[in-house]
């Protein structure tokens, strides 16, 4: 389920993630995939939009893809907002607002 509202103020990871994926040259413009290298050994050439080395940031898309993707290493537009909203499902979800009072417990001992 996504928030549109949530999204809107705060923008998606995967904007973030979208201008690493272009510095690298491996973002589809049309459709905002990222096709990823084939193993964690190639990340090594991976760099940031200021031309540093990030071979980190490629192991974790790796990684996002495979869990919350279909492994096949393009990790599309529709796996990344769902790898991006699952935290605020998390973090925004109805229980953490709605529900029975939290019990806070002091105690005191007196000694004489």
């Amino acid at each position: 389920m996504r928030r549109p509202r949530r999204v809107a103020s705060t923008g998606s990871q995967g904007e973030i993630g979208a201008l690493t994926a272009t510095a690298n040259g491996i973002r589809n413009a049309t459709t905002g995939d990222i096709t990823l290298p084939d193993s964690d050994s190639e990340c090594g050439s991976w760099i940031t939009t200021g031309n540093n080395p990030s071979p980190p940031t490629c192991y974790f898309y790796r990684k996002g893809e495979q869990r919350f993707g279909n492994g096949d290493g393009v990790y599309t537009l529709a796996e990344q907002r769902r790898a991006s909203d699952i935290n605020n499902d998390d973090t925004f979800h109805i229980s953490r607002f709605a529900g029975g009072g939290r019990i806070l417990r002091f105690g005191m001992e007196v000694n004489f």
